[in-house]
């Protein structure tokens, strides 16, 4: 489902003024006008740059370099189900489970300040961590964070993303016994 951003609604008001107000990628970002003071962080490990963004970057949500070659490669041919259950896994062992959505929240908004977009490569309809990071944010602080879609006349649209919070309410759950 697609829904326009107003930022002069009352609700949409409310979002611009969270830290993390939602996730995009960086060709859908890119030369685009950004309404409000939203601000772009690209939390892949090359800070974005293979896609030319020249940003802010917290390369402390990226997945490690082994876990992304073990993705793109598949050396053990998994189906495409297989390796995203191995994939949010790892990431969630690597970078989610020894922090809480709040400590992250609080490092980026302490670094970035806030009306922060999450940036990363994939395509919006396309599996990244960086919704990974947007649900683990939502369930431990009870927030929605959208995957975004900017327009080059400023527009910018709500897009449904995929949810991956049964899974990582299963790995939390796992964990935290």
């Amino acid at each position: 489902m697609i829904k326009k951003l107003d930022i002069n609604t009352k609700d949409n008001n409310k979002l611009l003024n969270n830290v993390v107000i939602g996730t995009s990628n960086y060709i859908n970002f890119s030369n685009r006008k950004l309404p409000g003071n939203i601000v772009p962080v690209s939390i892949s490990g090359d800070g974005g740059s293979g896609a030319g963004f020249r940003g802010l970057s917290f390369k402390k949500l990226a997945p490690s370099l082994d876990l992304y070659t073990y993705y793109k490669n598949n050396p053990d041919k998994l189906t495409n189900e297989e390796l995203i259950e191995y994939y949010i896994k790892e990431y969630f062992n690597h970078r989610l489970k020894n922090s809480n959505g709040n400590e992250i929240i609080e490092a980026l908004k302490s670094k970035f300040g806030g009306n922060l977009v999450l940036l990363c490569y994939e395509d919006i309809f396309e599996f990244c961590h960086r919704r990974l990071v947007a649900d683990f944010i939502s369930i431990t602080n009870n927030i929605e964070i959208p995957e975004l879609i900017f327009y080059p006349n400023g527009n910018v649209l709500f897009q449904e993303a995929k949810d991956y919070k049964p899974q990582i309410k299963k790995l939390i759950k796992r964990n935290y016994k």
